[in-house]
């Protein structure tokens, strides 16, 4: 067996979870760097560019531009550092927040789908094998 047989169906559940996000958000076109972002800021309260950047593994301009973006789409806002003004944080903005929510429910609806698909034993074995695939215990 090919590995692009094994790897491709996990890029298929991706696109299939962005395609019910574009039904909801037709303005939007969010791509993986993009929805990560929102994650990130989502789990990190006080999410600053750098730790994106690290988050990311990309450069901190290429981090500016993908923010640009965000911010401009009004989903995020940035914010600056009481004490070093060079420090810059961002957060969701009401439409991003809302959108962000909307993300995760479908998110979990189709996660729910596609694992209803499995029994027990099955989902158990699925993420045991993943889990072993990023080396984790």
């Amino acid at each position: 067996m090919e590995p692009d047989e094994l790897i491709l169906p996990f890029f298929s559940i991706f696109k299939k979870f962005k395609k019910k996000i574009s039904e909801k958000y037709p303005d939007l076109h969010l791509n993986m760097s993009q929805v990560e972002t929102l994650r990130f800021v989502d789990e990190n309260k006080k999410a600053s560019l750098k730790d994106l950047s690290v988050f990311l593994g990309i450069t901190p301009p290429s981090v500016t531009v993908l923010i640009d973006k965000m911010v401009e789409a009004n989903l995020l806002e940035r914010s600056y550092g009481k004490e070093d003004r060079r420090s810059i944080f961002l957060s969701f903005t009401r439409k991003g927040l809302e959108m962000f929510k909307t993300a995760k429910k479908e998110k979990l609806k189709i996660a729910c789908e596609m694992l209803s698909k499995l029994d027990a034993k099955e989902r158990e074995q699925l993420l045991m094998l993943v889990k072993k695939m990023l080396n984790e215990k």
